[in-house]
């Protein structure tokens, strides 16, 4: 029942707009597919029972709040990350995080990717047939075909990436936990290889580069503002009004 999962975020079912839909509804069922199982989300739209689906409604409320604050937390360790590097100097940005769920990984390139106008690869730690490797999901920029850059790494190193698929704008790879720095190496080399359109004074990287500082942080804190509005997506904004949460 998908108005009762409109009225446990505080909406009027009788009252709703596309936006609510993409941006209030869409985000709490996906939430349970990114750290739960996907299977609560379709209990609650089937459910004939009214205490049932709302017992999944009240659920996937909670997992999209869990999914929300994971994503600030690994965000916030994001830009950190930045701060150590040549932005401008980079041609693609490759980052991980000990304890970054693998479910929210592609939500942290894509942000990233916005900031920075580059190719970007986020990893977290998993686990697959008792080994322990390195999930990685990845968002690229018009020009730079991602599927294809992982192709060229495999080839200059067979076996390094155990696993990849994907398209031009993103990929999911897995690779060996102990291989992070020379995938992250070999990337950069495979990238090169593509014509990287050059960002204007008004983008991402003289922004990440500059204008990356700690007290952006609270700009990635969630608040009811966030929630249900589309995000603005003019690049001549300072970073921090430009950090949102498109996941409400």
């Amino acid at each position: 029942m998908s108005a009762l999962l409109l009225s446990v975020a505080g909406k009027n079912a009788h009252r709703i707009s596309a936006n609510d839909l993409g941006y209030i509804l869409g985000p709490r069922i996906n939430a349970a597919g990114r750290l739960d199982s996907i299977n609560k989300g379709v209990e609650c739209l089937t459910s004939y029972d009214y205490n049932t689906a709302l017992f999944y409604a009240k659920e996937l409320d909670q997992i999209n709040a869990e999914r929300r604050n994971r994503e600030v937390s690994m965000q916030s360790d994001a830009i950190l990350s930045l701060q150590t590097i040549s932005v401008d100097d980079s041609n693609s940005i490759v980052l991980k995080g000990d304890d970054w769920h693998a479910g929210i990984i592609g939500l942290v390139a894509s942000r990233i990717k916005e900031q920075t106008y580059r190719p970007v690869i986020a990893f977290a730690p998993s686990e697959e047939n008792g080994e322990h490797v390195l999930k990685g999901s990845g968002r690229s920029i018009p020009g730079i075909h991602l599927r294809d850059a992982l192709d060229r790494v495999s080839k200059l190193k067979p076996g390094l990436i155990l696993k990849f698929g994907g398209h031009a704008m993103a990929a999911g790879l897995t690779i060996r936990k102990d291989a992070f720095d020379e995938f992250k190496e070999l990337f950069a080399r495979a990238v090169k290889d593509f014509p990287i359109r050059k960002c204007s004074s008004a983008t991402s990287s003289q922004t990440a580069s500059s204008g990356l500082r700690t007290s952006t942080l609270n700009s990635l804190k969630p608040s009811a503002s966030t929630s249900g509005v589309r995000p603005s997506r003019n690049r001549s904004l300072p970073i921090s009004s430009r950090y949102f949460l498109r996941e409400s």
